[in-house]
């Protein structure tokens, strides 16, 4: 019988598999083989998102996006389902619109009324260090 000897693409483990069975195996267990696999997709996606197609799409992507809500406490059962859509209205700013179709009342943020029945409307706003510097560097120069 002769084995190969295989080094996995994720751990660096040396493996051996019988030649008769090798079937291209590169991982030594099916955790290195998911995490391979994950790794090897990010990748995939970021070389796609560089060229001029995938800039184009990932654009397109920042500019619609969609959520489903659904949350419960632990002590009680208490839930709400609902839909929302978005649209980037400029950077670092979001607004979106979307209905609850089950509502729940939570005492910690019953006067936000997010978590109600019913239509609602949404702004998010991302505040880091770089878009903080940029609106500080804006106001002082006038």
């Amino acid at each position: 019988m002769y084995l190969l000897q295989i080094r996995c693409r994720c751990c660096g483990t040396v493996f051996s598999v019988c030649r008769c069975c090798w079937r291209g195996q590169a991982y030594c267990c099916d955790e290195c083989r998911v995490a391979g696999t994950q790794k090897n997709h990010r990748e995939a996606e970021s070389r796609y998102r560089q060229t001029a197609k995938g800039k184009k799409a990932h654009r397109e992507a920042e500019n619609r996006r969609g959520s489903v809500l659904h949350s419960w406490n632990a002590d009680q059962f208490d839930y709400g389902t609902g839909v929302s859509v978005g649209y980037n209205i400029m950077q670092n700013a979001w607004m979106s619109v979307g209905y609850n179709f089950f509502g729940f009342e939570d005492e910690d943020f019953s006067k936000e009324s997010f978590t109600a029945k019913g239509p609602f409307v949404q702004f998010r706003f991302k505040f880091d260090q770089q878009s903080m510097r940029d609106m500080v560097s804006r106001w002082a120069s006038g």
